[in-house]
């Protein structure tokens, strides 16, 4: 018996149906078995690829390539409401804190990586409420993305680096392991931690510097808002090129995806 001609969007809106509300991700070919059971025919991979990359388009699926890769459905309305983690006893909110973190990459953070003149604007995302909600620290707070074009070797040079950010009563050994584990989606992972001069806190900065330069994670101090001071620099990860444009399809807004394919088409014909 051959396999049933299903449409695409009646395979599409059935997945819809299927994947996880909490934003957990299914297998792509778990996905494809469970949708062939639930429609009751047998369902070709191409058919179940057609419809799955249609939903991708339209901004209602987010995927995780490797290993068979996988597939999450992503809320028509981000999350506003902190992570158990954001809640604190006092002090800024992380939340409020999250402006001048822009602020911050766009200017301080931008001129310590000696950028050429002549390249493109870096696309800075708050992606705090964007991609799975399951796994364990599975999203960074801000995601930086260079482009730049080499001096003697063709192509563009594009480095993606991600942020975990902790207001003052919020970092710790903790922190500097969540933004280890985030190093997984990109080249560089950094912990920026707001803490004021004179804090009560600022004893322990040493202690985090350390912990930090030992796993290789970046350490940025805003001692006040807007404004970052770089004291530790984050190592190259492995991170793979297919994961990390895996992690840029899903995180980055459908304007920041098309500016940052335009900037690197603009370094490579230079």
């Amino acid at each position: 018996m051959g396999q049933a001609r299903i449409a695409p969007n009646a395979i599409g809106e059935e997945l819809l149906r299927l994947l996880p509300r909490d934003g957990g991700s299914i297998p792509n070919r778990a996905a494809l078995a469970m949708l062939s059971k639930r429609l009751g025919n047998p369902i070709a991979s191409e058919t179940y690829f057609q419809a799955r990359d249609s939903l991708l388009n339209k901004g209602l699926v987010g995927r995780v390539r490797g290993q068979g890769g996988s597939i999450y459905l992503i809320a028509d309305t981000p999350s506003t409401a902190p992570e158990p983690d954001e809640l604190t006893d006092g002090g800024i909110p992380e939340r409020e804190l999250m402006a001048p973190l822009h602020t911050a990459l766009r200017t301080s953070f931008r001129a310590t990586l000696d950028l050429p003149r002549d390249a493109p604007d870096p696309i800075i995302e708050d992606i705090s409420t964007r991609g799975p909600k399951k796994g364990v620290w599975a999203r960074p707070d801000f995601v930086f993305v260079s482009v730049s074009k080499f001096a003697v070797l063709p192509g563009a040079h594009v480095d993606v680096h991600v942020f975990e950010l902790k207001n003052e009563e919020g970092a710790g050994v903790r922190a500097v392991h969540e933004a280890l584990a985030q190093a997984r989606f990109a080249n560089f992972a950094h912990l920026v931690w707001y803490l004021p001069e004179g804090s009560h806190r600022e004893p322990e900065l040493e202690e985090l510097v350390t912990h930090c330069a030992l796993h290789g994670v970046g350490f940025c101090r805003m001692k006040t808002l807007g404004a970052l001071e770089v004291l530790q620099d984050a190592k190259r990860t492995a991170t793979t090129p297919l994961e990390v444009d895996g992690f840029l399809e899903s995180r980055l807004s459908r304007e920041n995806r098309t500016a940052l394919r335009h900037a690197i088409n603009q370094s490579n014909e230079r």
